[in-house]
Order: structure tokens, then sequence, then C-alpha cells
């Protein structure tokens, strides 16, 4: 019986941070699509992803080094396109992660 009730356990995390994963792809595809279609200027864009950031970091405390890997990338490359230019963030500058 308590190799039942953990195996539910562990089912219970799996589903619970595969569901916080499905929110993170979710959320970073509406982003992206807003950086495309939404007008901002280079101030606008820099408060609208540190909001962005904001909003992963809440979901994901331990993230910041995934975030300056990925979607700080991902999102400003999308900007790049539109000749919105701001500098990436190194993973490698810890100082700049916090």
């Amino acid at each position: 019986m308590v190799k039942r009730s953990k195996n539910l356990l562990d089912e219970n995390a799996l589903a619970q941070e595969q569901g916080k994963l499905d929110w993170l792809r979710h959320f970073s595809t509406l982003i992206a699509a807003r950086l495309r279609n939404d007008p901002f200027t280079e101030e606008s864009a820099v408060c609208f992803l540190e909001e962005v950031k904001k909003t992963i970091l809440e979901h994901f405390p331990d993230g910041e080094r995934a975030y300056a890997l990925i979607y700080d990338r991902r999102f400003k490359r999308i900007l790049h396109r539109r000749g919105i230019f701001l500098p990436y963030i190194s993973p490698m500058d810890e100082t700049k992660l916090t």
C-alpha cells in the first residue's frame, strides 16, 4: 500500500510539472506573437520583457539561467527582426541574472 501511495505522489508531481511546462510553452508562444505584432518602442519592449521575465520566474524561481539561455534570446531575436536592438543577457554573467 505504501508503494502505491508513493507512485501516486510521483504521478501527481509529474502532472504538476507537466502542467507548469505546458503553461510556459503556451505563455511563451503568446509573448512571441505579441512581440511580432504589437507596436513597441525600445523602452516599451524593455518594460514588457521585464514583466515577462518576472512572470516566468514566479512560476520557475530557479529558472534565471534557463530564461537567459532560451527565452531572453528568443524574445530579443524577434525584436531584432523588427529593428529593436536590445542586448542579450549573458548566462555567464551572474550579476545580470538577478
